[in-house]
């Protein structure tokens, strides 16, 4: 099986594995996430993004939905190996992978710049079809250096690692965690880890920006961006050459963990002032207008619609 084939089958396999079996494992990381993060002197508070927070209700209550879009997005990457071959085009990623992985820098310092493959069957692509979880650590300013070295020798100590480490490497621990908990046993890794790091006056400003930037933009038809470059481990530490929509992350998806009372309260104040100006239906629409492309399509699972009117909903009743 090559690369491409096992990572497909590995993401799809997740997908579809048992939901009570595969929420514990994911609750179970989260605790230990958690717990890492709080023992690091500065600590300031943990927040989740993405999968599964946004599947789940603010306590990560309720049951995991099978979300269809998956299936199609991975099964795409699929359609596009296919079409490079059939243009009699070698993907000469394989070997690359094979022989270096595990010594070369992220993905994308080097594979999007590579010439020799289109880029919908760049080795990021690939790795991109993979399960993973994004948790973001508030740190107290100037706490900042010495907390990613700690950060990353706790996930050295736990066995915790991104998916730049060893990108073949990934895949077949995917394929492994999938493969368990298809046969209904609880993996002993871990997916992939996505981690970036926060400033605490940084993630206040934020978090106070994202009201007035919808103010100034929405209403003009001009979609709400408020870029953020926080530190992420990738093989190292690095600030990414793409910012994040803090917006989007901030509506959609952000649950927060232990968050110092004042940052609580900044959170509190800031999700109380934009359900006060805006209704459910333009908080959705936002939230499509900022999210990426495939949002619209995984929206249509009902749960998920469901659970995002769910969060809203809450945060006018606190």
């Amino acid at each position: 099986m090559n690369t491409i084939n096992k990572a497909v089958e590995a993401s799809n396999m997740y997908e579809s594995a048992e939901k009570e079996l595969k929420k514990e494992y994911l609750l179970k990381y989260i605790d230990l996430v958690n717990n890492i993060f709080s023992n690091i002197s500065g600590h300031k508070g943990t927040f989740g993004l993405g999968y599964p927070y946004y599947a789940l209700g603010h306590n990560l209550e309720g049951e995991l939905p099978i979300v269809e879009e998956q299936f199609r997005y991975n099964n795409q990457l699929l359609i596009d190996y296919i079409e490079c071959n059939s243009n009699n085009k070698i993907w000469l990623c394989e070997k690359c992978l094979e022989n270096s992985s595990d010594n070369m820098p992220n993905l994308k310092t080097i594979c999007y710049k590579c010439p020799t493959v289109p880029m919908e069957i760049k080795p990021r692509k690939v790795i991109n079809r993979l399960p993973d979880m994004d948790f973001c650590m508030v740190v107290e300013d100037g706490y900042e250096e010495i907390t990613k070295k700690k950060i990353i020798e706790q996930f050295n100590k736990f066995g915790i690692e991104t998916s730049d480490v060893d990108p073949v490497k990934t895949i077949s621990d995917v394929f492994e965690i999938a493969s368990d908990l298809d046969k209904g046993i609880m993996p002993k890794k871990y997916i992939p880890i996505d981690t970036h790091l926060f400033s605490y006056s940084e993630l206040i400003e934020l978090m106070k920006g994202v009201v007035p930037k919808i103010d100034s933009t929405y209403k003009q038809g001009i979609i709400p961006f408020l870029p953020t470059l926080p530190y992420s481990l990738r093989k190292v530490w690095q600030i990414d050459d793409q910012a994040i929509n803090f917006v989007f992350d901030y509506i959609f998806s952000l649950t927060e963990y232990n968050f110092e009372s004042n940052l609580l309260n900044v959170l509190k104040e800031t999700r109380k002032e934009l359900v006060s100006k805006y209704s459910n239906e333009e908080i959705e629409d936002i939230v499509l207008l900022t999210g990426p492309s495939s949002l619209p399509r995984r929206y249509k699972n009902l749960t998920i619609s469901k659970r995002f009117n769910e969060r809203i909903n809450l945060w006018r009743e606190e």
